[in-house]
């Protein structure tokens, strides 16, 4: 059996057409592979990886339940960005304990978070993190200073529907949508937004808002941003009260 796919594949590279042999020689030499053969094997490789890629994102597409790929793309980016603004900070501390003579800052961090804990009576509500401008929030990586953020996202998007004179202004709020505007694990904030799910159905509905409303020229990062001060008491809340009394 082998001996028959060898022979197979040697009659195939004898009815190679000189227009291909050409462009081959092209590109091993503008790659600089060395010989046509690890041209083609380069070009498998590239091809192999690009299949895998593309299984990935369909992959994410179907988990997080998008429509785009491209969304995957930009959420991965926004995701990406977000590691880079908690770990910067974080790297400089730890350099600066290493500078002044920490042996483990690691080690030591650890102990002032154990310490604060015990000292707080480990209770995030202490922490009014709905008082803290946005700003403050993007450095803080806790449970609820992401539901935090998810809420202001929501809330930021509702108000902005319910002030357009176009339908076609308006946003569908999903995982997308509010992981662009303040990012975080898409599977907690798919709690977070199943746990609000009947308030938002109210408010798409209000405002005839569909998934494909989403597919707009610009991104919404650059239509939307969260204000920096904190939200009124009550939040997205207040909105789809108002929201619900309009619509009877």
């Amino acid at each position: 059996m082998d001996e028959e796919k060898w022979d197979r594949y040697e009659q195939e590279r004898k009815i190679i057409q000189p227009e291909t042999q050409v462009q081959l020689e092209l590109l091993t030499a503008t790659l600089a592979t060395g010989t046509v053969d690890e041209t083609v094997r380069l070009l498998l490789r590239s091809r192999s990886l690009w299949l895998d890629i593309v299984g990935m994102v369909e992959s994410l597409q179907m988990d997080w339940q998008l429509s785009d790929p491209k969304e995957v793309m930009l959420l991965l980016v926004r995701q990406a960005q977000d590691r880079e603004k908690r770990e910067s900070p974080l790297l400089t501390l730890l350099e600066e304990l290493e500078h002044s003579g920490v042996t483990d800052p690691v080690a030591y961090l650890h102990q002032l978070v154990r310490q604060d804990r015990l000292q707080h009576g480990m209770s995030e509500a202490l922490v009014s993190y709905e008082q803290l401008p946005y700003s403050h929030l993007v450095g803080i990586q806790t449970p609820a200073a992401r539901r935090e953020r998810w809420r202001r996202a929501v809330w930021t998007i509702m108000m902005h529907n319910r002030a357009c004179a176009r339908s076609e202004d308006r946003w569908f709020i999903n995982h997308w949508a509010v992981l662009a505007l303040a990012g975080g694990d898409p599977l907690a904030l798919g709690r977070y937004l199943e746990a609000r799910s009947e308030g938002l159905r109210r408010h798409h509905d209000l405002y005839e808002i569909h998934p494909t409303m989403n597919q707009k020229a610009v991104s919404i990062i650059d239509a939307l941003q969260i204000p920096e001060y904190p939200l009124p008491p009550g939040g997205e809340e207040v909105w789809a009260q108002i929201d619900e009394q309009q619509d009877l």
